[in-house]
């Protein structure tokens, strides 16, 4: 993991039956400044929340905008020398974790407990039923990401967000952007990577017709799609 400044997590259990169950969001064992809380969710809180099947996410956030999460130290080392040249806002990835061999190979940047919780929750993973899905994605310092739910079909895997403003005694800077990683472990096992990701992210968490951010970040009530081979 990053080593320099604060590294936030947040581990959610989420049960589905067609529309998702009660989930609950706590933080622990966060840094200086940080605090903890727990928050239920409801089915009340709309059709939005819905998935194709149970899962577990793990989210950790960075102090920067730089990926920290790759699939082998070598990527890791090829993406150091790699400047494209994209502001951080632009930066995602997504990328799936199948076997036990990719599971060896996941390369997660520096040395700390959040990084070992990372590690712990990947080998947990019973591979012949479940898929590690990482997401990594940028967000407003002063912004909290929720999941809104993981669409795994055959050949397709699409995620659903929304961000909400942070609460206001929350410790956050304004106008900078971090890298968040939101790792699932989904019930659904895959030989191979679907051709077919995407994701979409509301802008607010309350009330239908949200307005969605692509991942190029416009405003726009689209979908934003990633096919095999992009990222």
């Amino acid at each position: 993991m990053p080593s320099n400044g604060t590294i936030s997590r947040r581990r959610i259990l989420a049960t589905t039956s067609g529309a998702l169950g009660a989930v609950l969001a706590g933080c622990a064992d966060e840094s200086e400044g940080e605090s903890s809380s727990t928050t239920e969710f409801d089915e009340s809180d709309g059709a939005r929340d819905r998935s194709s099947h149970e899962y577990e996410v793990l989210t950790v956030r960075s102090s920067d905008d730089e990926h920290f999460i790759h699939p082998s130290e070598d990527e890791a080392s090829a993406a150091e020398d790699d400047d494209d040249g994209l502001p951080s806002r632009y930066r995602r990835t997504l990328q799936l974790v199948l076997d036990e061999d990719d599971a060896d190979a996941l390369w997660i940047e520096g040395d700390s407990d959040d990084g070992r919780e990372l590690r712990e929750f990947v080998d947990a993973t019973d591979f012949d039923t479940q898929t590690i899905v990482v997401d990594q994605r940028t967000i407003e310092d002063c912004y909290e990401r929720r999941v809104r739910g993981i669409l795994a079909e055959s050949d397709s895997l699409r995620t659903r967000y929304c961000q909400h403003l942070k609460p206001p005694d929350a410790p956050c800077e304004a106008d900078k952007s971090v890298m968040e990683a939101v790792v699932f472990r989904v019930n659904r096992r895959y030989e191979e990577s679907p051709s077919s990701r995407g994701s979409s992210e509301g802008m607010s968490c309350h009330g239908p017709g949200v307005a969605t951010r692509s991942d190029a970040g416009a405003d726009a009530d689209v979908d934003s799609d990633v096919n095999e081979g992009s990222e």
